[in-house]
């Protein structure tokens, strides 16, 4: 641990942690039991003790903690803890998609439902699921989390509270996920406290999940602490000795204090971890560079700071910058507290113990610099986030006259750029930096922007990185992402190979080595890669779901069958096997009865996904119902007009049914959109025979 010289320098903040640390009692009976107790039974892992082990000496400190933003960062929900409104406005409508959302909350339980009323066009569609978790403190928002299977998903709608309304979640506007967009590791930990992640899973978490931000996020793993204050006859408080059995971030340099809070609040547009590591690897002592290198845009708007971006505002503050590290976030946060119970002039003695009241009094600025002033009022604005709506948060970006726009504010104000261009916030020379970046880009690609300059800008630093380090598994998996992208299947396919040679037990490799394999006619050795990857990693329903896929085309129905049937039992939310599995029995055995559930099951699931509904149009047809195949082929109709196929069925029908008129017209729209389709051509020869 590195420890600063002067001791006493600016950490007024944690006195009463280093009181606390100092002042830990002698050994307890219940202490003790319950410390062997979890030893005994596996829950310490990696030195980790849990908060309520800390409680045991700490309450009131824990008390206070549990009441701030981190310590409700994420929790169960419950009747207790209502702070939202479920009596009126409970109902959003993404018109994007027409689908209704509402928020209920009934005999303690908390769901939200997604419906669409039937109209003349569309079907009548109801889901409802249960709320598991809630995300975020509500100081600005909450976010609701349901649990399937260990897999964790975020849903549509969030209560923004400082507009005290429902809305859409962030970003759902743009895209909607629904119920399914899961919540990846590094989200989930900057939500609580570490948790148990399962490899190769992108949102699977071990039970127990931690409830808030926890106590050793700040202060390192808390085994060995809790054996020596309970265990050994030392009493520091005697002999004044630093206890380095656990971290007290007072005691760490300036860079090392605000990394501590940099692990969630330090947000660019894109993190990529360093080789081997990972969010969880991070304790507090350490250089958050050890961990991750975080990008941001070279040309970014400082107007439109993000919703957890304090610490890169910090950085671009001279108010930082000067102070020669006598600056921390905790200069002004006491992460015990919470911030609505910090007087408003707390904030102001921080600044005064840089800025002399009486200089600032006697300045020729025509501004009120008296003691009583607010000093945040004005250097510090607030401002809506970019990524976050009806959020206003604080911009940490101290300045002189922000009110005054800076020419580079101005110049972004009034060019609109269509690429960005990455660089990291602390800057990088190690031999892996351009894998890092070239990363980075790929990362943004997928997630933010689709634009093939951003694959282009990738290949070429994570090829160039590669000279100096051709084993890094990481840069080759994403290499062979980008070239997948960019539909070069053979190179991607060879790159996704050269990480299985590095990593034979990579699950998510042989994954994507399967679908290159596929694409490309390899269907045997497609099918090998993918039992591979679900033998090192048996949770994959999309594996599974592919491995149906590849038996279908095998002609292997029944294992096709049971691999669609293993995808559901994982994921039984997702429509894809459903529809999959109703296919198989459709087109490969002509059985309507057997396809009918699961092709039902798809549909109810996701309404608007049309090879379900044209699915349910033909069973109809084979069932003889030819009104509800009408309704089914014109309600694909109404999502995409030029859909020969459905033209197709409804042309046959109306012949069978001598509506010649009818027919003729959803012939010559079919010839309309292709001309000379065969099918077309063929259904026009029975009417004129």
């Amino acid at each position: 641990m590195e420890i600063m010289t002067n001791l006493l320098k600016n950490r007024w903040i944690w006195s009463l942690c280093t009181l606390a640390l100092i002042g830990c009692g002698k050994e307890d009976s219940l202490k003790t039991q319950s410390i062997n107790n979890n030893i005994a039974n596996g829950l310490i892992d990696g030195g980790y003790v849990g908060d309520q082990e800390c409680s045991l000496c700490h309450i009131e400190i824990f008390n206070t903690f549990k009441q701030n933003g981190m310590g409700r960062s994420l929790y169960v929900p419950t009747a207790q803890n209502i702070i939202e409104d479920y009596q009126s406005n409970t109902k959003i409508y993404d018109e994007n998609n027409n689908l209704y959302y509402e928020a209920i909350h009934k005999d303690g339980v908390f769901y939200q439902k997604e419906y669409r009323p039937e109209n003349e066009n569309t079907a009548p569609h109801e889901l409802i699921y249960k709320v598991d978790y809630i995300i975020g403190s509500g100081n600005h928002t909450r976010s609701y989390l349901r649990k399937e299977n260990g897999f964790i998903y975020e849903m549509p709608m969030t209560w923004y509270s400082q507009k005290r309304k429902w809305d859409l979640s962030p970003s759902y506007n743009l895209w909607n996920q629904r119920f399914s967009r899961p919540i990846i590791q590094e989200c989930m930990n900057c939500h609580n406290s570490y948790t148990q992640y399962q490899d190769y899973s992108t949102n699977q978490f071990d039970d127990p999940i931690p409830h808030g931000i926890g106590c050793e996020r700040c202060h390192g793993p808390g085994l060995d602490h809790v054996k020596k204050r309970m265990y050994e006859e030392t009493d520091l408080s005697a002999s004044g000795s630093l206890d380095s059995s656990i971290v007290n971030p007072a005691y760490l340099s300036a860079s090392k204090q605000v990394d501590v809070c940099f692990q969630c609040h330090l947000q660019g547009e894109m993190t990529v971890f360093k080789k081997g590591k990972q969010q969880t690897d991070f304790k507090p002592g350490m250089d958050i560079t050890e961990i991750k290198s975080i990008y941001i845009d070279s040309d970014q708007n400082p107007t439109n700071p993000s919703i957890a971006s304090h610490g890169l505002r910090m950085l671009m503050s001279l108010c930082y910058i000067n102070s020669q590290g006598k600056m921390y976030c905790t200069t002004c946060h006491d992460p015990h507290t919470s911030i609505d119970k910090t007087p408003v002039s707390n904030y102001s003695k921080a600044c005064l113990s840089c800025h002399r009241a009486e200089l600032l009094s006697n300045s020729n600025q025509k501004i009120d610099h008296r003691p009583a002033a607010n000093c945040v009022s004005c250097h510090m604005l607030k401002s809506e986030t970019s990524d976050i709506p009806h959020v206003t948060g604080t911009d940490h970006w101290i300045r002189k006259s922000p009110q005054v726009r800076t020419k580079r504010e101005l110049q972004n104000k009034k060019i609109v750029k269509k690429l960005i261009s990455l660089e990291p916030v602390f800057k990088e020379s190690d031999s892996a930096a351009d894998i890092r970046l070239g990363i980075a880009y790929i990362k943004y690609f997928e997630a933010k922007q689709p634009d093939a300059n951003y694959l282009n800008r990738g290949i070429t630093l994570i090829k160039s990185g590669l000279l100096n380090q051709p084993d890094h598994s990481s840069g080759l998996f994403y290499l062979g992402k980008a070239y997948a992208h960019r539909k070069e299947y053979l190179q991607a396919e060879s790159q996704f190979k050269r990480v299985i040679s590095i990593d034979p037990k990579n699950a998510l490799a042989h994954f994507e080595l399967a679908k290159m394999q596929s694409i490309r006619g390899k269907i045997k050795l497609a099918k090998n890669s993918l039992l591979t990857s679900i033998k090192l990693f048996n949770n994959n329903a999309k594996a599974y779901n592919n491995l149906g896929n590849i038996y279908s085309e095998l002609n292997q129905l029944q294992e096709a069958a049971t691999a669609y049937k293993r995808a559901i039992d994982i994921a039984p939310s997702d429509p894809s096997a459903y529809h999959n599995l109703g296919d198989l029995w459709l087109s490969q055995q002509h059985s309507a009865d057997l396809a009918l559930p699961y092709i039902s099951k798809a549909l109810e699931l996701s309404p608007d996904f049309i090879p379900s509904r044209l699915n349910i149009g033909v069973i109809n047809m084979l069932l003889g119902n030819d009104e509800k195949s009408i309704y089914a082929f014109n309600q694909c109709l109404d999502l995409n007009p030029d859909l020969i196929s459905a033209h197709g069925n409804l042309a046959r029908i109306y012949i069978r049914a001598n509506n010649h008129q009818q027919a003729l017209f959803h012939i010559n729209t079919m010839l309309n959109i292709q001309p000379g389709n065969k099918d077309a051509t063929s259904l026009l020869h029975q009417i004129n025979r």
